[in-house]
C-alpha cells in the first residue's frame, strides 16, 4: 500500500483559520505604524519644499512662494483657513503679488496622502520668501492623522523662525521662542 503525501482539506482549513486569526490580531498594530509613516513622509516633503523655496528665492531674487493647494484628487480644503491638508506647491509669483497666479510656474507640487491633516499656525494661502531666501514671516505647521488630536503619538510639528531655521517638534504646536 502506498502512502500519499500532502494535506487534507481539514488540515488546510485549520492552517488558513490560524493564519486569519494571527493576521486579525496584527492588523490594528499596523494602522498606527502607517499613520506615523504618512506623517513622517509628509513632514519630510514639507521640509524639502521649504528648502527648495529658499534656494530658488536666492536664485531668482525673491518672487518664490510656498502655497497651499486648495483642491486635489482626494480632497477639498476649506477656503481662507489654515488647512493645508490637500498639499502644497513651490511656485514663482510676479513682483508685487502676494501669491502665485493660477498660470504661474510650479517648481514642485506635493499632494498629501489621504487620512492626514496638515494645519498651518496662521491663516494664509502661502508663504513668500525674499531675495535672501528668508520667509517674510515665521510660520509653523502641525501634521497629524485625520481625526486625531495634537496629543496623538503620531503628531509632529514643523517649526520655522523668521531667520529661516527649520526644525521638527515631536509635540505640536511649536513652542514660541524669543
Amino acid at each position: 500500500m502506498r502512502r500519499h503525501r500532502g494535506l487534507t482539506a481539514v488540515e488546510l482549513m485549520v492552517v488558513i483559520s490560524l493564519l486569519a486569526i494571527i493576521a486579525g490580531l496584527a492588523a490594528p498594530s499596523f494602522s498606527g505604524l502607517l499613520q506615523r509613516w504618512r506623517v513622517q513622509q509628509s513632514l519630510e516633503a514639507l521640509h524639502s519644499a521649504i528648502h527648495l523655496a529658499r534656494s530658488e528665492a536666492v536664485k531668482r531674487s525673491g518672487r518664490i512662494a510656498l502655497q497651499r493647494i486648495a483642491a486635489s484628487a482626494h480632497c477639498q480644503a476649506r477656503a481662507r483657513t489654515n488647512d493645508w491638508s490637500c498639499g502644497w506647491q513651490v511656485c514663482a509669483h510676479e513682483l508685487g503679488q502676494q501669491q502665485c497666479a493660477p498660470d504661474a510656474l510650479v517648481l514642485q507640487r506635493y499632494e498629501v496622502p489621504p487620512g492626514l491633516q496638515v494645519q498651518r499656525s496662521s491663516l494664509g494661502e502661502g508663504i513668500r520668501f525674499d531675495r535672501w531666501g528668508m520667509p517674510v514671516a515665521g510660520f509653523s505647521f502641525s501634521l497629524l492623522p485625520q481625526g486625531k488630536g495634537l496629543e496623538d503619538a503620531a503628531a509632529k510639528g514643523l517649526c520655522t523662525s523668521r531667520g529661516g531655521r527649520v526644525r521638527v517638534a515631536d509635540r505640536p504646536p511649536c513652542p514660541v521662542r524669543g
